[in-house]
């Protein structure tokens, strides 16, 4: 029998709530996340991502808890109102610790850390790996969440 491809699709949030492009509300940016996890729904797709795409310029770390917050109810209506195999969770630039702890309390399957290991030349400055620092969250949490790590993350040098 043949596998069917495991397909996930991106749910890139415009700017959140502290953004300084940010000109929508929390509910507004909620129903935004839910019309776009309807429309990949209606497409099939197995999983979704939800991501702050809209906060650029992001931070290398430190991400802001206005953020965190935000990104916490976001990410609990998409899975309280779908029924996908996994939804995942991406904090840019490299808030894989504040991704972790999200997926974690809202029952998400997995995160993107865009840098896990080694260190990278971004136009954020130098990202360094999380990787230390998260497994051990995750060890402490007992927690089932699954890492997906870029392996040379985009946009970055080595």
């Amino acid at each position: 029998m043949e596998k069917k491809p495991f397909i996930i699709g991106m749910i890139h949030l415009p700017p959140l709530p502290g953004s300084p492009n940010n000109k929508m509300s929390l509910d507004e940016i909620v129903n935004y996340a839910i019309t776009e996890a309807q429309k990949l729904q209606e497409a099939g797709v197995d999983g979704v991502i939800v991501e702050n795409l809209g906060d650029y310029p992001f931070f290398k770390d430190n991400i802001p808890p206005i953020t965190i917050a935000s990104m916490s109810i976001i990410v609990r209506e998409v899975r309280k109102n779908f029924y996908f195999d996994a939804v995942g969770v991406n904090v840019l630039r490299n808030g894989c610790i504040d991704a972790f702890s999200i997926a974690h309390v809202t029952g998400s399957q997995f995160i993107r850390c865009n840098v896990l290991i080694g260190a990278y030349v971004t136009d954020q400055g130098i990202i360094e790996g999380k990787a230390a620092e998260l497994l051990r969250l995750k060890k402490f949490l007992n927690s089932n969440v699954m890492v997906f790590a870029d392996i040379h993350v985009k946009h970055a040098y080595r």
